[in-house]
């Protein structure tokens, strides 16, 4: 083969492949055509971005859910201090709306609770049998959830607790 064809031979071989490879790397793929997002969450580049409620990967898993079940009070601050009692956490209407049974050992009515981050739980201001409550928790993991509120019972008296709610 005369040297002259065989450099441009190499020369065109070359351009192709540049040219194959500047094609491949210029196209623009959509991350999100193999992505499922479940309960209203929306793929951006490829990642889940979740509705309020859901969490995971693919949004698939409610965010409550490490809350839901049967825990064991053990102590507090103040008057609950070295007292065991049993809480549980059902699920409520919506995906971030939690019912607390046997809130504070006082309450035979169902306390409410909201889902506001991953592992964060809300008990907004409500009235409950005469007392005025709030507080938040938050999963730390393990097992354990880390309890903050303040009842005000009818007569005005104020307790403020701080516990462990373990599974």
């Amino acid at each position: 083969m005369k040297p002259r064809l065989f450099s441009v031979l190499i020369s065109s071989a070359l351009v192709l492949i540049v040219f194959a490879a500047a094609t491949w790397l210029s196209c623009n793929k959509d991350r999100c055509v193999t992505m499922s997002c479940y309960n209203g969450g929306v793929c951006h580049n490829g990642l889940c971005t979740c509705s309020s409620g859901y969490e995971g990967v693919n949004c698939s898993t409610e965010s409550r859910q490490k809350f839901l079940g049967n825990w064991q009070q053990n102590g507090g601050s103040g008057t609950l201090q070295g007292l065991q009692f049993a809480v549980s956490l059902t699920g409520g209407l919506t995906a971030n709306s939690i019912n607390i049974i046997n809130f504070d050992n006082e309450f035979t009515q169902p306390v409410t609770g909201s889902v506001i981050s991953t592992d964060s739980l809300i008990i907004s201001t409500q009235t409950i049998q005469g007392s005025v409550l709030s507080g938040i928790a938050c999963y730390t993991g393990g097992g354990i959830i880390q309890v903050n509120y303040t009842v005000t019972s009818s007569m005005g008296v104020v307790k403020t607790v701080s516990t462990r709610w373990i599974q």
